[in-house]
């Protein structure tokens, strides 16, 4: 079985210098293009035309309860938006980096 919940952010919180936070013990690159972008993974760049998509595996750290949160906020850390989860229920955390233009 395959659960997938998505969810997708812009402006205010998306902006260059936006950052992904979430404790974990290992993250792997979708593909070569991917593997690119592994020395600046969780930073964003502004909008980028005719950027290419990068993918991450995450595999995310969790307390004595198995709890975990990931995070997007934006570049001065006052914006952002949160998911708590179960690592047993959710056990692998998929980044999807998408900073093309909207034109």
């Amino acid at each position: 079985y395959q659960i997938i919940y998505h969810s997708n952010f812009g402006t205010p919180i998306l902006e260059e210098g936006a950052r992904f936070l979430a404790p974990m013990s290992s993250i792997s690159p979708f593909n070569d293009y991917a593997k690119s972008g592994l020395k600046t993974w969780q930073t964003y760049q502004g909008p980028t035309k005719d950027f290419d998509e990068m993918v991450f595996n995450i595999q995310p750290l969790a307390d004595e309860n198995h709890q975990t949160l990931a995070a997007v906020v934006n570049k001065a850390g006052d914006k952002g938006a949160s998911i708590q989860f179960d690592t047993r229920q959710l056990p692998v955390l998929t980044l999807w980096k998408n900073t093309d233009t909207v034109k």
